[in-house]
């Protein structure tokens, strides 16, 4: 357990020190000049879906909200994925708003509604909320989150 511990706080600091001298993963610049190449296995394994993307930033923020917050410009991410097509996608984003925002959980259950379904947002919800927590606490926040939505109705 302890070998595990240094593991991911040594992940932490690289990361970290990373993306203090490398631009954002939302702010993937190609350099157009370069002459094209045939693609390799590898070139093709390194392209992320949108999904992807916006869930990696949004766990870097998760894992250490001050420090993405201050060193990334949110902006492009904010206008690149807040009108995506896909839901979760969207989703996503107003996590990521929230984070960035300090936002209580009825604001970010009243920006999530302008942007998803009552349906989709517990979906997702339950999706990356499992993830991270146990079941006792998912039940608590399932509970939580039925009156804080029907307060809101009301």
């Amino acid at each position: 357990m302890l070998k595990q511990f240094y593991f991911l706080n040594y992940w932490d600091r690289f990361i970290m020190h990373y993306f203090q001298s490398h631009p954002p993963p939302f702010l993937q610049m190609r350099n157009t000049a370069e002459p094209k190449r045939k693609r390799t296995k590898t070139d093709e394994t390194l392209n992320l879906s949108d999904l992807e993307l916006v869930v990696c930033c949004f766990n870097l923020l998760e894992t250490d909200t001050d420090h993405f917050k201050n060193i990334w410009d949110w902006s492009a991410f904010i206008s690149k994925f807040s009108s995506h097509q896909d839901c979760e996608v969207r989703w996503i984003v107003c996590q990521c708003l929230a984070l960035l925002g300090g936002m209580s959980e009825s604001d970010k259950l009243k920006l999530v509604k302008q942007t998803i379904s009552t349906d989709d947002n517990r979906k997702f919800t339950l999706k990356y909320y499992v993830k991270i927590h146990s079941s006792e606490e998912v039940n608590h926040f399932i509970t939580s989150s039925v009156r804080l939505e029907f307060n809101l109705c009301v």
